[in-house]
């Protein structure tokens, strides 16, 4: 399943994906990271994007909510829950081999 952000153009100025990756992010972004964001998407959270002028663009609240449902995404993910799960189990057999 796929979420998708939708981006308001009316609300905000359009920003070129490689503008955006230089300007919306205090550390260097690479242009094909937005990239990948927009086709591919990250925990099925694609950034969106509108084809404007033959050049992909964004907006800053667009990135924004991207990094909010992606990060909301992590917090949820089950992957975490199994990394808990497997330390609680090794924290249990080293009690039991009285190593802790």
């Amino acid at each position: 399943m796929s979420i998708v952000v939708r981006v308001d153009s009316d609300a905000e100025p359009l920003i070129p994906l490689g503008e955006a990756a230089r300007r919306l992010f205090q550390r260097r972004v690479a242009p094909a990271t937005l990239w990948r964001w927009r086709v591919q998407g990250i925990r099925g959270v694609r950034l969106s994007c509108v084809l404007a002028g033959g050049r992909w663009h964004t907006t800053a609240a667009a990135v924004a909510n991207f990094v909010a449902a992606t990060t909301q995404k992590a917090l949820e993910s089950p992957r975490t829950t199994k990394l808990t799960a497997r330390a609680e189990s090794t924290e249990r057999r080293l009690r039991e081999a009285g190593l802790v």
